[in-house]
């Protein structure tokens, strides 16, 4: 039977989401983690490949050619390719990959989402009674988040990058009531807004959970004296978190844009 003790995360496969604004420094955490070991990185859209280019990487890009709703084409598919990617890159040797990347877990829920509607004749879940869209694409989330804790548990770290919206997250923060109806004056309560991830759903209230590291990017400085940045705690945007214990002292506000700098201030 294994001792915890002798557990040191860093050195085995840790779970990560990175959620930031546009332009804030998510890709850059993913392609800092090439200086760990081989770095391979699953795409979507295409136009995230413009931030990799030129770097020691493996990729594969995922999209639905074939979704196209201003010609009546409702034909999905990439979704169930990249989850087969994903696994297959728990079967490979650290030597061959050691992190795997995905960017950004947004638009791999939009190619989650066409896997639903696909089977309705069209691309709005809101026109379907409520839940026979987000329900299923929720369990199809939930298995992209399977297979990345399976990558982990195999030893490979896994990092998400996300784009954040400011979102109500309900039962944090302060609450106020507000008229939901003006007609009918029926109210209603209203939590803060946070950073929260793109994504379809209320999943992207709980997502969090399933990962080790929940990092927010930020800027600090202007000029010459810009830096990229991660926080590992919550403020008053965004609900930071980290399951893994710091090295004492360690500013977990203002962590380096820098997945290797991040694992070497792990205990």
């Amino acid at each position: 039977m294994a001792n915890a003790k002798d557990y040191k995360p860093k050195d085995s496969g840790i779970l990560c989401g990175v959620v930031g604004m546009p332009a804030t420094g998510k890709s850059t955490l993913i392609l800092s983690a090439g200086e760990v070991g081989k770095l391979a990185v699953a795409l979507s859209p295409k136009s995230e490949l413009d931030r990799y280019a030129g770097n020691d990487l493996e990729y594969e890009v995922f999209w639905d050619d074939l979704w196209q709703p201003w010609a009546g084409k409702y034909q999905a598919g990439a979704f169930q390719r990249f989850l087969k990617w994903l696994a297959a890159q728990a079967e490979r040797p650290a030597t061959e990959v050691r992190t795997v990347g995905i960017d950004t877990g947004g638009a791999f829920s939009d190619l989650a989402m066409h896997e639903v509607m696909q089977q309705h004749g069209n691309d709005d879940p809101m026109s379907l009674e409520h839940g026979r869209a987000f329900y299923p694409h929720n369990q199809l989330m939930k298995q992209m988040i399977a297979v990345c804790a399976l990558l982990s548990a195999r030893g490979k770290n896994v990092i998400v990058a996300w784009h954040g919206s400011m979102r109500e997250q309900e039962g944090i923060g302060d609450v106020k009531e507000i008229v939901a109806n003006r007609q009918t004056g029926v109210k209603e309560l209203r939590y803060e807004d946070k950073v929260m991830p793109v994504m379809h759903g209320s999943l992207r209230q709980s997502i969090a959970k399933d990962f080790s590291l929940w990092l927010h990017t930020k800027i600090d400085g202007f000029g010459a004296g810009l830096r990229y940045l991660v926080q590992a705690v919550p403020s008053k945007d965004a609900l930071s978190r980290s399951r893994l214990p710091f090295k004492e002292g360690v500013n977990t506000a203002k962590l380096p844009n820098n997945f290797k700098a991040v694992l070497e201030v792990l205990r």
